[in-house]
């Protein structure tokens, strides 16, 4: 007697064929649902790696920058700015850059990946203030030169300019990340 249709187990009735597509279609909707946060991934990896080597290896070197006011030289304002930077493996990093206008502290702070940027961060803080909070900050996250994602915080109080595209953000860290390389280079330190 030849046991009925019904009563096969039900992985004996089914074919490889479906089997396998279905398969297939759930990875690659998978692959797909998580390609959108490979560049988070890499760039959160990358800025806690930074943040870390930054704490065990920080160096520092003082500049003094002119801030123009206006036209004339007698409203100019001289800003003493903090660098601080990391090397490793002959790259940097992370630098950040420390300065003080009138009662506010402004922080830039840049992370790279073999010389491009990958995230950066500003804000704004009261210096005098007996609390420790960021009164305005901002935070772009670059993936080849292109701002991924954005995140601002507070309102700001200062004259300072803000970026207005992609091009200025990357206009500004390519003017920074170049005063650095000459300050380093001018102090002798070799990055290999």
């Amino acid at each position: 007697m030849k046991p009925s249709f019904l009563y096969q187990p039900f992985l004996n009735r089914l074919s490889i064929a479906p089997v396998c597509s279905i398969l297939l279609i759930f990875l690659f909707n998978t692959a797909l649902a998580q390609r959108g946060y490979d560049w988070r991934t890499r760039v959160d990896i990358m800025v806690e790696r930074a943040d870390s080597l930054s704490l065990k290896s920080q160096q520092t070197f003082h500049l003094d920058r002119i801030i123009k006011v206006d036209r004339t030289f007698k409203n100019d304002i001289t800003v003493r700015e903090t660098w601080f930077y990391t090397i490793s493996e002959g790259k940097i990093p992370i630098f950040q850059i420390r300065y003080l206008i009138d009662s506010t502290e402004f922080i830039e702070t840049y992370y790279l990946n073999n010389g491009s940027l990958i995230c950066l961060e500003r804000y704004e803080s009261d210096f005098f203030s007996p609390y420790d909070e960021i009164t305005w900050g901002k935070v772009l996250f670059f993936d080849n030169n292109a701002i991924k994602l954005h995140v601002s915080v507070g309102h700001s109080r200062s004259k300072e300019q803000d970026f207005n595209s992609t091009a200025e953000a990357i206009e500004t860290f390519n003017k920074r990340y170049t005063e650095l390389l000459k300050n380093l280079r001018l102090n002798g330190v070799k990055r290999s």
